[in-house]
């Protein structure tokens, strides 16, 4: 049997070869409780074998009990196929008396106003029809008046729909295409995916607008782009441009290529930059014992110090390096916590990139360890910060004297805080955490090495083999107003190509709450710890694909604020007397 060979359960299709030897009452009893099973049934749910066979018997069997389940949508699609055995069964002729009130499939399609085929369609809702034979020996379906009418009022509204159908004319044939054609050439979308927005605009089914563009289809591609994927050097402009807020379909139209092929050239090289960073030994960080765990991310990335206040205002003069003096050292338990954190994130970033396919990389992940990889090295900013008192004393020390009074040029003073700084962000690479200790000992190492040799190199007055202590001529002592640059935007290799620019900090007063929140969110300039796209969308109750649409915007918002213009956008939408859209 058709049916229990689907279901696949042995003890049933005994059952039913049984039924087939009943009585003809027996059969006809069995059959109607078929149809009433049928409308009973929900697709969502699993019926016990047992409760099947009790359904359409009326009798309990004991040896069926351990006969497993059916899900009720696979159920549905074989009860018409056992209502078929059944009736072979019994012999039912075309005319008899059981099948009194009944309707032929083509009477039942005139009354509804449908077709015969979407009457198969509604087998899935229990319209099922009794088989029986006519004079020449030719089958016939009878749907029966309890089921026609179980089915009209539980499917009134596919009812309708389907019987207000009509085939698409040739002008709204047309209409399809172009509009299809528009949609190839702008935003790069497939056949299908074409046809499931046209099928939604134009309520028509999927299938019907599908086919019909596959019909048309050598018409709806020949205006699309048809060049070959972006060079290396069309890659790196069009990474770049989406990282300044430019419209994938923008630069699309730039290059005559379609917009996936521009999403794709922008994460083929994204993932290469990872490739790089990690070849180059960027991402290799301490391993630790606790990174092997199944729940290590829940483990070091719980703590509140890990996960707030990361985003604090840095020197950037002189004077406010020199006032650090005066600042305690950070809890080691914090310390501790950061340093483990961060070199995680930065493992986890590599161990991802990793697992990348060359030739199709998957954004998610890409964005994954670009994320990870900010929050790490807002984790080294925050561990470097509470070592530049050390970095100050240490200084101090090499030069015999308070770097207000250091004997050296202020130029001399900027590269020797300089080199501090970066044997500083050494330090912190090679702090091993998870073996105890303070981060203050191998960043005093490094830094004092460094320093010390630049102190040599240059002499304590500037001129080239004097060392500390040793007489030498004036030199004009530094201002309290000398400026150290942005030196935490130069901690980690992966800064320039990753993070916001630091220019939008001075913008994001003005702009408004939702665009202020993207840039704050993603680049981790609220004090808490950086999200994804996803998270993102998540926190703003929007899709990913959404959420990347409004951290473009938000970019480009910033970018236009900085020269003291609006958006371009903003600027078209008031050219053509709308609302910019975002």
């Amino acid at each position: 049997m058709g049916t229990l060979s689907r279901i696949r359960t042995a003890s049933i299709a005994d059952l039913t070869r049984q039924l087939r030897f009943a009585s003809r009452e027996a059969l006809l009893r069995q059959i109607e409780r078929v149809e009433e099973l049928a409308g009973v049934i929900d697709p969502a749910q699993s019926y016990p074998i047992e409760f099947v066979a009790f359904r359409i018997t009326g009798y309990r069997d004991v040896e069926l009990s351990a006969g497993g389940v059916v899900k009720g949508d696979a159920l549905a699609a074989d009860l018409p196929g056992v209502i078929e055995r059944l009736c072979e069964a019994a012999e039912i002729p075309l005319g008899d008396i059981t099948l009194r009130g009944g309707l032929s499939a083509e009477e039942l399609a005139a009354k509804w106003g449908v077709s015969r085929k979407t009457l198969t369609r509604y087998r899935r809702f229990g319209l099922i029809a009794r088989h029986a034979k006519g004079k020449s020996g030719r089958v016939h379906a009878v749907f029966m008046p309890a089921v026609v009418a179980r089915v009209e009022v539980a499917r009134t509204r596919e009812i309708s729909k389907a019987a207000g159908f009509t085939r698409i004319d040739e002008a709204t044939r047309a209409r399809l295409v172009r509009r299809a054609a528009r949609y190839r050439a702008r935003f790069g979308c497939s056949l299908n995916q074409i046809a499931a927005r046209l099928a939604a605009r134009f309520e028509r089914s999927h299938e019907a607008v599908r086919q019909l563009l596959k019909k048309h289809e050598r018409v709806i591609t020949k205006s699309a782009p048809s060049a070959g994927p972006l060079d290396e050097r069309g890659r790196r402009v069009a990474e770049r441009a989406l990282r300044r807020g430019v419209e994938p379909g923008a630069i699309a139209e730039r290059y005559g290529r379609m917009r996936p092929a521009v999403v794709r050239a922008a994460a083929l090289e994204r993932a290469a930059m990872l490739r790089r960073w990690v070849e180059a030994g960027g991402l290799d960080r301490p391993e630790s014992p606790v990174f092997a765990r199944a729940d290590s991310a829940e483990v070091i990335l719980a703590p509140m110090s890990v996960r707030s206040g990361l985003w604090e205002t840095c020197e950037r003069t002189l004077g406010e390096l020199v006032a650090l003096r005066k600042r305690g050292p950070t809890s080691a338990k914090e310390e501790r916590e950061r340093a483990l954190a961060c070199h995680y994130l930065v493992r986890r970033a590599a161990t991802i990139a990793g697992t990348i396919d060359r030739l199709h990389p998957e954004p998610t992940k890409i964005d994954e360890c670009f994320t990870m990889l900010r929050w790490a090295t807002l984790l080294k900013i925050a561990l470097m910060r509470s070592q530049l008192p050390l970095l100050v004393s240490t200084m101090e020390s090499v030069l015999g004297t308070a770097l207000e009074l250091a004997p050296v040029g202020a130029a001399k003073l900027r590269e020797m805080i300089e080199v501090g700084l970066a044997a500083l962000s050494e330090g912190v690479n090679q702090f091993e955490a998870a073996k105890g200790g303070r981060l203050a000992a191998p960043a005093g190492l490094a830094v004092n090495r460094a320093v010390t040799r630049v102190a040599r190199s240059m002499g304590a007055g500037g001129e080239k083999g004097a060392l500390p202590g040793k007489p030498v001529r004036a030199v004009a002592r530094p201002s309290m107003e000398m400026g150290l640059g942005a030196w935490e935007r130069a901690v980690d290799p992966w800064q320039g190509a990753i993070e916001m620019e630091a220019r939008f900090g001075m913008v994001l007063v003005s702009m408004e709450a939702r665009d202020r929140r993207v840039i704050e969110r993603r680049a981790g300039w609220d004090g808490m710890a950086p999200v994804t796209l996803a998270q993102l969308a998540k926190e703003l109750k929007t899709t990913a694909m959404r959420a990347a649409m409004l951290e473009r915007r938000a970019i480009r918002v910033a970018r236009a604020a900085l020269r003291g213009e609006a958006p371009a956008d903003e600027r078209r939408a008031k050219a053509r007397g709308g609302k910019a859209g975002g």
